[in-house]
């Protein structure tokens, strides 16, 4: 059973401290951690900034203005008032953004189809539904921007990390490792099986600000669509060199 006051709390660096709470998938423990982030951000004006992730809250404060000590103690009334306010209203993800992503599934956009279908001998609409079948909750941002770790994939479409990364994966590249599926954002180096590609952008830049199309928290399902309207709708199919 989920006990959200089961928390550690200690120094990362000198000008962050990270917040642990255990090790695992939970959509109510993400809700939990999204809803004591809320909170965190109103410490001021010592709070910089902070990375949300599936099990972890880290902080960035202003060191030299307040005590690792002091601002500690911020923290642990910030989780403690999060439980409490968990305790008056069940934690549900009601406000959550819900976010469509269009993939063009097929053996041209996704690099590793046939190598999937072989070892879990099954069919692309296999892999079709067993991706598109579900919603997933975004848990964490990284490892570039843009880039978001969604969770959790149907375990029957599980598969470990590549063993050789490639060199280059094209942008809106979707793909899959472990309980994880994601899309790549720009192009870049990847070790994860690609199943398809997709041709909405995955951030924007506005007045110099960075807006990605994915947030914290957000709901995301996929969309599976033609190789036509892939292309309709600006994609650019990219093979594999």
């Amino acid at each position: 059973m989920l006990e959200l006051s089961d928390y550690k709390v200690f120094s990362y660096s000198e000008n962050a401290i990270l917040i642990q709470w255990p090790e695992l998938i939970s959509a109510q423990l993400h809700q939990h951690i999204i809803s004591v982030s809320e909170l965190v951000e109103n410490i001021q004006p010592w709070f910089i900034e902070q990375v949300c992730s599936y099990n972890s809250l880290l902080v960035y404060y202003r060191f030299e203005a307040i005590s690792a000590h002091d601002f500690k103690a911020k923290l642990i009334s910030a989780i403690e008032q999060a439980i409490l306010n968990a305790d008056e209203k069940p934690l549900i993800a009601s406000q959550a953004k819900q976010i469509t992503i269009d993939v063009c599934y097929d053996v041209a956009t996704g690099w590793d189809i046939e190598t999937i279908c072989q070892q879990k001998q099954c069919t692309l609409e296999d892999i079709i539904d067993w991706h598109t079948s579900r919603t997933y909750r975004a848990y964490a941002l990284g490892f570039t921007p843009g880039f978001c770790y969604l969770a959790s994939l149907d375990k029957r479409l599980q598969l470990p990390r590549k063993t050789i990364p490639r060199k280059k994966v094209p942008a809106g590249a979707v793909a899959i490792a472990h309980h994880q599926t994601a899309i790549y954002p720009d192009s870049s180096p990847g070790g994860w099986h690609i199943i398809g590609q997709t041709p909405n952008v995955m951030y924007a830049m506005a007045k110099n600000q960075f807006k990605p199309l994915i947030n914290v928290g957000d709901i995301v399902s996929f969309n599976p669509i033609s190789r036509e309207a892939f292309i309709a709708q600006g994609g650019n199919i990219a093979r594999e060199r």
